[in-house]
């Protein structure tokens, strides 16, 4: 057994030393004794003893350098990540809704019925229609297909608009990766807001997180209008409504998932009366839906020049009345005074998206230590989108040294073949941690995400003590084979957690 070879060669840690430094310090427990020599074994994962005996040590240790675009399924395979992939994650508290799920499920369901396609200036548009419409000349998918002088390339067409793995990996124009995931979003709106897709959908996108070991998310979503083959269109409180009775129907299919919430969040780019409709519909839907409706966030290229503060007097409007959860410092551009992060900051946002560019901004860095607000981390998607190549030089690891509150999500992992959180974790584990941290570090991670979310402070301790008991039970499925089964059971019923 893969797992098994992987522990015998991992080496002994001190059982009582801080394993990671400031805020992310993990204490092991000396009385939590399974197989303590093997138990041990596990908590270090980042000994070169481990790179030479069990994988190719100049292959892993090229991963952070490499686009992860262009060597997934190597990493996939590695068993380092099958071991992280097995370890709960707690929640992940940045993720897109139109971005959740694989590529390959939504290209399975351009084979529904009642799909037309639409080749207008080179760029395809998928939409569900009982009638097709005359705005564009709309033709049966199914047809298309049919002709065989036309499918493959089609299908190649349909693909590549769907993610961006199929561009070169390691082009760096951040303006170029930008146009490209837009669009990508462009095309998917027309053919997810179909409503019995997007039910699926979102349903598909919370399965891939809880098979990966995710307990509870908060998803950002534009909320936008879905539509039916007979042409009705659904308001936003109806779509809100359809996307709550997923999360209620996946509970009920999987009574150990915490649940889900929504963070409204709309482009960057709105004028006055725009944002200030968002703002207020956001107020209502949270009175409406107090348990679902988590806040609001305004997303969108950084670079491209929209700034926070001018909109600060519309925020300040609603600022007693919702919570903020700002995309901030998505950028390497900090020359602009005030910055986004520093108008998050002063609206008292409960977490900040990325804030990829605090590190220059000392003053701004110290204010959101005191007030204590967490950033979420999304290495994968900072290098898929260009702000950082060798995800050795993110500029997390400077965050976690200043023991800033941080938790780890993925963003867009639907766009880039990441599955769930695994391959952030993974990643930070190999690249942005110091070379002792270990899995407890992640764990810690993990915590972080559970104590950081929306969820009420019982809500919090219950999520927080059923992670414990998933914690203790991926230890002993992970040594078990080299365990005497009675004394995994004695130390699981002694086990004092208030240590851990």
């Amino acid at each position: 057994m893969i797992i098994a070879r992987i522990l015998i060669l991992l080496p002994l840690v001190s059982a009582n030393k801080p394993q990671f430094p400031l805020g992310i310090a993990v204490y092991a427990n000396p009385e939590f004794d399974i197989c303590h020599r093997d138990m041990r074994a596990v908590m270090e994962t980042r000994d070169l003893k481990f790179f030479n005996s069990v994988i190719d040590k100049t292959r892993i240790y090229s991963w952070p350098l490499k686009n992860f675009k262009s060597d997934i399924e190597s990493l996939h395979n590695s068993p380092l990540f099958q071991l992280v992939r097995k370890m709960p994650k707690g929640a992940a508290l940045h993720i897109h809704h139109k971005a959740m799920v694989n590529t390959d499920w939504l290209y399975l369901q351009t084979y529904r019925t009642n799909l037309y396609v639409c080749d207008k200036h080179n760029h395809l548009s998928l939409k569900f229609f009982k009638t097709p419409s005359n705005d564009c000349n709309w033709q049966a998918l199914y047809e298309r297909r049919r002709n065989p002088l036309v499918r493959q390339v089609l299908e190649d067409r349909i693909r590549r608009q769907m993610t961006m793995l199929t561009e070169i990996p390691d082009r760096s124009d951040t303006n170029v990766l930008w146009e490209k995931f837009q669009n990508i979003f462009t095309f998917l709106r027309s053919f997810l807001n179909y409503r019995p897709l997007a039910e699926d959908h979102f349903y598909q996108g919370l399965l891939e997180l809880y098979e990966d070991n995710v307990m509870y998310v908060e998803v950002r979503s534009g909320l936008q209008k879905l539509y039916d083959l007979d042409g009705k269109i659904y308001t936003t409180t109806e779509t809100v409504n359809i996307l709550h009775d997923v999360v209620t129907r996946f509970k009920a299919d999987h009574p150990d998932f915490i649940g889900a919430k929504i963070i409204y969040a709309k482009s960057r780019d709105m004028d006055h009366d725009e944002l200030r409709s968002f703002l207020h519909e956001t107020v209502e839907l949270k009175k409406m839906f107090p348990g679902f409706i988590a806040g609001a966030d305004l997303v969108g290229h950084e670079d491209a020049g929209y700034k926070l503060k001018d909109h600060s007097s519309l925020l300040l409007e609603v600022s007693n009345w919702t919570d903020f959860f700002f995309h901030a410092g998505e950028t390497q551009n900090f020359l602009l005074q005030p910055t986004n992060l520093q108008i998050a900051i002063r609206h008292n946002a409960k977490r900040i998206g990325h804030a990829y560019s605090i590190t220059k901004e000392p003053d701004t860095l110290r204010e959101l230590k005191e007030k204590n607000i967490p950033v979420e981390v999304c290495p994968i998607s900072n290098q898929v989108l260009g702000l950082v190549s060798n995800l050795r030089n993110h500029q997390a690891a400077i965050l976690f040294a200043l023991d800033i509150p941080v938790v780890i999500s993925n963003d867009d992992p639907g766009l880039w073949g990441a599955k769930g959180l695994s391959d952030d974790f993974y990643m930070t584990l190999m690249s942005i941690l110091p070379m002792n941290a270990n899995l407890y570090s992640l764990k810690k991670i993990a915590r972080n995400s559970i104590i950081y979310s929306t969820l009420s402070e019982n809500e919090k301790a219950a999520a927080l003590d059923s992670y414990e008991k998933r914690w203790q039970q991926f230890l002993i499925n992970v040594t078990m084979p080299f365990c005497d089964y009675t004394q995994v059971m004695y130390s699981w019923l002694t086990l004092d957690r208030n240590t851990w």
